[in-house]
C-alpha cells in the first residue's frame, strides 16, 4: 500500500512532494484504514510520516525512490559522457550523382513527387 501511495504521489506532485501533501495521503491511509491509526501517537498518523522529524513509512519510501531516482539519473549521464562501446561504420554510397546526372535525376523525381 505504501508503495502504490508513494508512487501516486511522485507521480502527482514531483520526486518532493510538499509536506501537507504527505500529510494528506496519511490522513487518508488512517481514515480509510482506522485500525492503522496509532492510538499512542497525537495524531494517529505519525507511524506513515511524522512532519516533526520526516519519518515514517511514507517517507522513508519517498527516500529510497529519490535516491534510485537520482542514481538513475547518474548512470544515464555517465552512459552519455562516455559515448559509444561500439564503432559505427559510415553509410558508404556507391555512386554519387553529379552535374548533368544530378539534375536529370531531380527533374525525374520533380514530376512523381506531386499528389495528383
Amino acid at each position: 500500500m505504501v508503495n502504490i501511495l508513494v508512487a501516486d504521489m511522485v507521480e502527482s506532485h514531483g520526486g518532493v512532494p510538499p509536506v501537507n501533501v504527505r500529510i494528506f495521503y496519511t490522513l487518508g491511509i488512517t481514515s480509510l484504514f482506522p485500525n492503522l491509526k496509532d492510538l499512542d501517537s497525537n495524531n494517529g498518523y505519525e507511524h506513515f510520516y511524522d512532519p516533526q522529524s520526516g519519518s515514517g513509512y511514507l517517507a522513508w519510501r519517498l527516500k529510497t525512490v529519490q535516491r534510485n531516482s537520482a542514481q538513475d539519473i547518474k548512470k544515464s549521464k555517465s552512459t552519455f559522457q562516455e559515448g559509444p562501446k561500439t564503432l559505427c561504420s559510415m553509410c558508404s554510397v556507391e555512386k554519387q550523382l553529379t552535374g548533368d546526372e544530378c539534375k536529370e535525376a531531380m527533374s525525374v523525381m520533380r514530376p512523381s513527387s506531386k499528389i495528383k
